[in-house]
Formats: C-alpha cells, sequence, structure tokens
C-alpha cells in the first residue's frame, strides 16, 4: 500500500525533480502547500506518493534534507518553507522522530520541521515535471541537476524515461542522456521512446 507525504524546502520545480527520479515513487504533484496556523500561507512545494516496500520514508526525508538549504533560516522562508508534511498523527510523530534521527547528519541545527499537510493546490501543468521537459533551460542544469547528482548518490534511482512510464509524465528526448552523464540508472537500449512509450515533447524557454 502506497502512502503520501509533502515535501517543500526550496522550488518546487528542483524539488519535483528531485522525488521523480527516486526509484519507489510512484507520484510527485507539483504546487503550494498550506499547513495549520500560523503556518497557512501557501509555500512551494510536493506532494508525493511512495511505495514503502521499495523506498522507506527515512530515505525519502533525507534526500529532501540534502537537496535544499535544510540548516538555513533565510529571508525566504515563507515562500519557501522548509517542511515534511504528513497527513496523520501517527505519521507526524515519525516524521519529528526521523528528523531528529538525521539531525545527528549535520553540523547546523535544522529549521526543517514537521507540520500537519492541510491544503494543496496544483501548478499551472504548463509548469509540471520541470526539468523533464526541458532538461537543457539554464535554470535547470544551474539549480536542479546538482541536486539530481546528490539524488544518485545516496538513492536508487532510475532514467528518465523509465520515470516517465511510471508517473505518466511527458519528457523531453534529452532527458536520459542528461541524467546519464549524472549516474543515474541507464536507459534501454531501444531509445527514449521505448521506454516512455510517450510523445516526447519539446523544450520551451524558461520563464
Amino acid at each position: 500500500m502506497t502512502q503520501t507525504v509533502g515535501f517543500g524546502g526550496g522550488c518546487h520545480w528542483c524539488t519535483e525533480a528531485v522525488f521523480e527520479a527516486i526509484a519507489g515513487v510512484t507520484q510527485v504533484e507539483q504546487g503550494w502547500i498550506t499547513s495549520l496556523p500560523p503556518d497557512d500561507v501557501e509555500s512551494e512545494a510536493v506532494r508525493v506518493q511512495f511505495d514503502p516496500a521499495s523506498i522507506d520514508l527515512r530515505a525519502l526525508i533525507r534526500v529532501h534534507l540534502q537537496t535544499h538549504a535544510s540548516t538555513s533560516n533565510h529571508a525566504l522562508r515563507v515562500r519557501y518553507r522548509s517542511a515534511v508534511y504528513t497527513n496523520s498523527p501517527a505519521q507526524q510523530a515519525q516524521v519529528t522522530r526521523l528528523l531528529g534521527e538525521l539531525q545527528a547528519e549535520f553540523d547546523a541545527p535544522l529549521v526543517t520541521r514537521a507540520l500537519p499537510l492541510a491544503g494543496f493546490r496544483l501548478s499551472p501543468p504548463r509548469y509540471q515535471h520541470y526539468y523533464a521537459r526541458r532538461p537543457e533551460a539554464p535554470f535547470c542544469q544551474r539549480h536542479i541537476e546538482p541536486k539530481l547528482k546528490q539524488v544518485a548518490a545516496t538513492v536508487p534511482t532510475r532514467a528518465a524515461g523509465i520515470a516517465a512510464r511510471a508517473l505518466n509524465f511527458q519528457i523531453h528526448p534529452l532527458a536520459n542522456r542528461r541524467l546519464g552523464r549524472l549516474g543515474f540508472a541507464a536507459p534501454s537500449r531501444r531509445g527514449v521512446g521505448a521506454i516512455c512509450d510517450v510523445v516526447l515533447l519539446p523544450a520551451v524557454n524558461t520563464p
């Protein structure tokens, strides 16, 4: 049975790409998330569905902490609230415990919190699967690919085409090639189209 959890802390284009790359993740929704007051202002985040038999919550939280400024209480923390958003009191207790355990891997105190997930609003369709659709965009190369390199060194990952098929979205034909350079699982020899079985989208300009 799959579980759902929310992650916020940086640009949701980046966070989306991070979790779409992880084997065991079955759905990633990019958008704006709210918790309970005083954390009820919308903040960039993703909502992630995963199979705990393939990837556990501790591993997902660890990736999240390593791929955003989880020890920095910077001036943009309202827009980029650093948190793991939970769906039940039991999950809230689990996330709180895991954050405490993972603190030992960081020299500075974590600012990432466990917060109840109160609401979620999807980003417009043109921004969904941002990296997979435009891997050559300067923003993706400058900000997202360093995070994906960290992911590839931390947890089992998958080629972009496999992710596209598993998560049911379309990709740019260069996505597998770029992810291969970052250390991700190699795509099928038959090519990207044979893996993801979707119509490949052209790159679009970064806004």
